[in-house]
């Protein structure tokens, strides 16, 4: 017997009315087959409910035992009579206190947004309700087409409006690459930090968002890894000498690669080994040159002062005055 298909079910159910687009069929059976091949019963939850429809399909779909949890702020939906399987909380799913109090500990496989569709609420559910998706989980976000419309608290490319703010979680998967921190609000860096250590995979459909959950928390930088025997074009030697030092530290290589970086940089710690020998040779002739140069000034210096305190430069000093005296007129043309 094959896996039951959301198409089918779709097509076939019967009761409360089921909304969805027609693209989320087939997106919604890529993100739910693993469930589904597993057979392991899972916890899902639904923000919006409406008529109740879109629970009782997921109730049909997901293995055996798997609990279904709706939730929704619209208090009509307290007359639903939903079956076995189904719990409904009505509140105000953008409230962390309601939540905590309604869902307890649970934590849930597949979390959806199905609710008001307002850019601000879709915003406020997510940070109160990511940290309640289970490792490896998927957190889906329906009708994302809203957050181009104002009256939802939107716009195109409008700061604030749930489209941009999915946007700046691909930041957050990157946000080992990013440099100049410095220039980021510190409480936005301490969020891309957050997020990168939990969110695995991001995928765009249109008018929807899927944001999964690694399955355990990446708890360092992920590694450059590189393997192979032949270096024809480009030797990995090269790469290496431009790397920042902090980068190698994430680096893996293959047996034939590690020889070869081995070779490479052991070669060139000779080089500059030697490099610095001649320099260090160079210098300690500069310091002799220097030496020998200021000993030769210290001796004239001592002539000088034996001379200006000896009896016969004072004796003499009169006449060597006429003497320059003479010389200074002879240069200048004249004669006494």
């Amino acid at each position: 017997m094959g896996l039951p298909s959301l198409s089918d079910l779709f097509w076939a159910h019967l009761g409360p009315v089921a909304d969805k687009w027609e693209q989320y069929i087939p997106f919604y059976e890529a993100e739910l087959r693993r469930y589904l091949e597993s057979q392991r019963p899972v916890v899902l939850l639904e923000i919006g409910v409406m008529n109740g429809g879109s629970l009782e399909l997921w109730r049909k779909l997901l293995p055996p035992q798997s609990r279904v949890v709706g939730m929704d702020i619209d208090e009509r939906c307290r007359v639903l009579q939903l079956s076995d399987g189904i719990e409904l909380h009505i509140g105000d799913a953008t409230q962390r206190t309601f939540v905590d109090t309604a869902l307890g500990e649970t934590r849930f496989d597949i979390i959806i947004d199905d609710g008001s569709h307002r850019s601000i609420d879709i915003i406020a559910t997510f940070e109160n309700l990511f940290g309640r998706l289970k490792p490896g989980g998927s957190y889906i976000v329906e009708d994302l087409h809203t957050s181009y419309w104002r009256e939802y608290g939107g716009g195109f490319r409008t700061e604030g409006s749930s489209i941009e703010w999915a946007k700046n979680l691909v930041d957050a998967i990157n946000a080992d690459h990013i440099k100049n921190t410095a220039d980021i609000p510190s409480e936005e860096v301490a969020q891309l930090k957050e997020f990168n250590k939990e969110i695995a995979r991001i995928a765009f459909f249109d008018s929807a968002l899927v944001v999964q959950k690694y399955l355990a928390p990446k708890n360092r930088s992920f590694a450059r890894v590189v393997t192979g025997t032949e270096f024809p074009v480009f030797d990995p030697i090269q790469w290496v000498h431009s790397m920042p030092v902090d980068s190698l530290g994430n680096l893996i290589v293959g047996p034939s690669v590690a020889r070869r970086l081995e070779t490479g940089l052991t070669r060139s710690l000779e080089e500059k080994e030697h490099h610095l020998d001649r320099q260090k040779q160079e210098l300690q002739g500069k310091e002799q040159e220097v030496k020998r140069q200021a000993q030769q000034l210290q001796r004239q210096a001592q002539q000088l002062k034996s001379l200006l305190t000896s009896t016969s430069w004072k004796i003499t000093s009169p006449l060597r005055w006429v003497g320059e005296a003479l010389r200074s007129l002879r240069r200048s043309g004249r004669s006494i």
